[in-house]
């Protein structure tokens, strides 16, 4: 079995008694919340009450999304409401920025362009270590290039 980066940091995550991520895509509502002993990343079955990671999937018995493949039985954790990232822009003037979850489990280095409807161009760096910042709840501050003779600082926070 390949251990991914992603399955890595939603088995970090589940082991730690942290609730686990579910695809935005998910349209299951709300499902139950990871918890419980076992559960596996890839391929797994988060049964017996184990905290499967979500990855959309279909509840079955109360359980949650299925995680890699895996089936959830009997009272599964993972899936319910995706991760959702909220993006504030410093002295804004028309400048957009949209952080999705993918871009947060895939945890790697990302350049944005945030010119939205502004009239000049800035563009912000997110690193690996910042998304997995981001994964664990943490909130992550950049400074942006300049554009027209000034910067603009960007934070980021994921719940």
């Amino acid at each position: 079995m390949k251990l991914t980066r992603k399955n890595f940091v939603l088995g970090t995550l589940a082991a730690a008694g942290t609730a686990t991520f579910g695809c935005g895509d998910d349209t299951t509502g709300t499902g139950g919340s990871g918890g419980g002993t076992g559960g596996e990343a890839e391929g797994g079955s988060p049964s017996n009450g184990g905290g499967g990671s979500g990855q959309g999937g279909t509840p079955s018995n109360g359980g949650g999304g299925a995680g890699q493949g895996g089936t959830p039985s009997e009272g599964g954790g993972g899936g319910g409401a995706g991760l959702e990232c909220t993006e504030t822009i410093g002295t804004n003037h028309g400048h957009e920025l949209v952080v999705s979850e993918a871009d947060v489990l895939a945890a790697a280095d990302k350049i944005y362009d945030i010119q939205g409807s502004s009239g000049h161009g800035h563009q912000i760096t997110i690193t690996a270590a910042q998304f997995g910042m981001l994964a664990g709840g943490q909130q992550v501050m950049v400074t942006s290039t300049v554009g027209n003779d000034h910067t603009h600082q960007v934070t980021v926070t994921c719940a």
